[in-house]
């Protein structure tokens, strides 16, 4: 208390000694700004005490912009970086603990910079950056996303990116992150290169150590900021946090990936400065369980952005160190996740990554399994050229096995026309072998015929030469395929579809009138549809897309289920028709308009009618049992390579709500806002960052009726379970465990 007295004494000392010289206060009349211009022009300590006495009187709040500018300008060139007697940092202080106001979004980020600009302040930074970060992390609402985002990307932009992360090998970060032993890294290097490797480390630790600080701002920002993170261009911010957050919980570290996937524009992009942190990031996310296909995403909007070929496959290159994400980018390049980013003779992409992938064996724990012919075709043609390089990959042998085989699981054996391309193959050195092994077990595992103990003769004696394999190729190695469709089933269907066309609908469901639906159509019949149709009406007849409904049949045993499957479906399709959106090219415009939440509106307003109209075509079918199966459904049609990140969360959001709506139907205590429901549905919001998730009803009003906080693990699994993956569990059942007691469904 003593000394605090003798300060405040002799500072008011000193401010009577320093304004004798220049214009008073009073000269100003109350206009600050005027007065803070005119500091701007005295010298350092001139204006430190025109800065000191609107801090103390508290009319610096009269144009706090232009405080902090001139005071910026007053610590930079009076040399008081000290965290006691900069005014900047006396200002952060003072601020703590007020509420946050609209005039803070001009002045708070600049005050960031400054906090963090010089570097000499770094040891004593903490006691004012640590409690300013906290308060604003307290104090913020969800309108302020722009003021945190502004005060990020101004710490981002005073922190040197050179002495942080550019030209660091993987094993620095790997230390950093506690991968790696110091011990385990400096072996085999001279004295002078584990000096230089220190002080690499260093300064990547003060800049880790300086990111650390603001951890709670990352946080906030992936659960309060999810507007602004969606928008375009936030590449480089939701790089800073992943750097922010890089020692912290790997559900956190997911989100910030799925936001950076919905980044479709370059500038969005990550730079590749940020290649081994964004490795690094994949593999334990990856290892936490999400999904490969997230990878696959973002390594394609990456390519499509500012990486080379080389930083995509980066993980194929060490393997043994990213195992789990090398893994991905070869699942994705199998299951074709990256055909949409070649661009024919410019491609480098496909390549570059699959040249470092024959660098090794495919791996046998996990097979790799082609999906269609297109990925295996380019892999294929790869293979040929680098097998005919003067440094050929080392396993091109392997591969070449692993490839012929899958290429005949494919095609079969009777289709010979189709089995060229592997006539190439043999044409390369070394190679010919290769495919005569693969060919060989192709033939010892398919039903023998009379021609197969001659084509492996063939085979036998003269090996994996092109005119073997063209002597194997006349032969009959498969037997005729005579599976026939079930028209049977196809049939049963058609009968009770023409049932539903024929019921006396004498008033609307759920606002639809199904004779005015129909358009008068009198029959039904199934047919293959252009241009991914679904249904139409020629004449007087509806016309179904039969594949649609011969994959049910083949897919669905019990025929109860067959039935309702079937019956949802046809009617879900028939009311897009009445919303207009029959036809795919009304789809393909809303998403050009970024309208997936629209589509995810329509898609539920459409399974709600098309679950009422067939309860009422079969009434001992419950709304609920129906709510179940469209739930179920929709798990089987996972988001694929085809989906965009936007998608997914849609399909996510849209599997979320019907699972609720199922839950709250068959709850043993109904909430009290149940009776609010009537003819309507319930379906959710939520933000792939988590933080709040809302439950609605869909009215009239459509009204807010829950909500409930998300952590970051719980947000991670939810926004990952419409995603492609082998099953690991019943998926449904957690759903259900989890919204039950999110939203206390008993």
């Amino acid at each position: 208390m003593m000394l605090r007295r003798r300060f405040q004494w002799a500072l008011q000392c000193r401010l009577r000694q320093d304004e004798d010289s220049m214009i008073p206060a009073e000269a100003f009349r109350g206009n600050v700004a005027a007065q803070l211009h005119y500091a701007a022009g005295l010298s350092p300590a001139e204006a430190s005490v025109v800065l000191e006495s609107r801090l103390e009187d508290q009319t610096w709040t009269a144009a706090p912009a232009l405080w902090v500018e001139v005071a910026c300008g007053v610590d930079r060139h009076s040399g008081r970086s000290g965290m006691a007697t900069a005014l900047v940092a006396r200002l952060a202080r003072q601020l703590m603990g007020v509420p946050i106001r609209a005039d803070h979004h001009d002045f708070l980020p600049p005050v960031f910079a400054e906090l963090i600009a010089a570097p000499s302040t770094a040891a004593s930074i903490g006691p004012v950056l640590d409690p300013l970060v906290g308060w604003i992390a307290q104090s913020a609402k969800a309108g302020d996303a722009g003021l945190v985002a502004k005060i990020l990307n101004a710490t981002r932009s005073h922190l040197s990116i050179v002495a942080g992360i550019r030209d660091r090998s993987i094993e620095t970060l790997s230390q950093i992150f506690g991968l790696r032993s110091q011990a385990e890294s400096s072996k085999d290097r001279t004295a002078q290169e584990q000096s230089a490797q220190e002080q690499h480390l260093l300064e990547l630790r003060r800049r880790t150590d300086l990111l650390r600080s603001f951890v709670p701002l990352a946080q906030w920002m992936i659960e309060k900021g999810a507007a602004e993170l969606r928008q375009p261009g936030q590449g480089p911010l939701l790089a800073m946090l992943l750097e922010c957050l890089a020692e912290g919980k790997p559900a956190e570290l997911q989100l910030v990936l799925r936001f950076l996937s919905l980044q479709s524009r370059s500038e969005g992009s990550v730079g590749t400065q940020y290649m081994e942190l964004f490795w690094q990031v994949a593999e334990r996310v990856l290892e936490e369980g999400a999904p490969g296909s997230l990878i696959c995403e973002l390594v394609a909007a990456l390519y499509r952005g500012n990486w080379w070929a080389e930083h995509c496959s980066h993980p194929l290159e060490v393997p043994e160190k990213l195992p789990r994400a090398s893994q991905a980018i070869l699942q994705g390049l199998v299951d074709g996740r990256f055909e949409a980013i070649a661009h024919g003779s410019n491609d480098r992409f496909h390549p570059v990554t699959w040249r470092l992938a024959f660098q090794h064996p495919p791996g046998q724990s996990k097979p790799l399994r082609f999906l269609t012919v297109s990925p295996l075709f380019r892999a294929l043609e790869i293979l040929g050229t680098a097998a005919g390089e003067t440094n050929a990959p080392t396993a091109v042998a392997d591969w070449a096995h692993h490839l012929v085989k899958e290429w005949i699981r494919l095609h079969g054996l009777r289709a010979r026309k189709d089995l060229e391309p592997l006539l190439k193959l043999t044409a390369v050195p070394g190679l010919g072998a290769a495919v005569a092994t693969g060919l060989k077990e192709a033939l010892e595992a398919a039903p023998l015929t009379d021609d197969t103990p001659l084509a492996l003769r063939l085979l036998n004696e003269l090996g994996g030469t092109p005119d073997a394999l063209r002597a194997v190729l006349t032969l009959e190695l498969e037997r005729p395929d005579f599976t026939r469709r079930n028209t049977a089933s196809l049939s049963w269907l058609q009968d009770e579809f023409r049932r539903v066309l024929h019921l006396p609908w004498t008033e609307p469901v759920f606002g639809i009138d199904l004779p005015r639906m129909f358009q008068g159509a009198r029959d039904v019949r199934f047919a293959a549809l252009p241009q991914e149709a679904q249904v139409e009406v020629r004449g007087d007849c509806v016309t179904l897309h039969e594949p649609s409904y011969q994959q049910m049949v083949a897919s669905i045993s019990d025929k109860e289920e067959l039935l309702a499957t079937a019956m949802l479906y046809f009617l879900h399709e028939w009311v897009h028709v009445q919303q207009n959106i029959g036809q795919k090219r009304m789809v393909d415009l809303l998403r050009e308009a970024a309208g997936e939440s629209t589509l995810m509106q329509l898609d539920l307003s459409a399974d709600h009618a098309a679950a009422q109209l067939t309860r009422r075509v079969e009434p001992r079918w419950s709304l609920a049992w129906l709510k179940d199966l469209q739930s179920r459904s929709l798990l089987g049609y996972p988001a694929g390579r085809g989906h965009t990140a936007a998608s997914r969360g849609r399909k996510t959001t849209r599997l979320i709500s019907l699972r609720l709506d199922y839950l709250v139907r068959t709850a043993s205590r109904t909430p009290k806002w149940f009776s609010t429901l009537g003819e309507g549905y319930v379906f959710v919001d939520l933000s792939p960052g988590g933080g709040a998730m809302f439950l609605l009803v869909s009215g009239p009003p459509l009204s807010v009726v829950d909500h409930t906080r998300l952590s970051s693990e719980q947000t991670a699994f939810l926004t990952a379970i419409m995603d492609e993956r082998e099953e690991q569990g019943d998926r449904l059942a957690e759903l259900d465990a989890l919204l039950r007691i999110s939203f206390r469904f008993s």
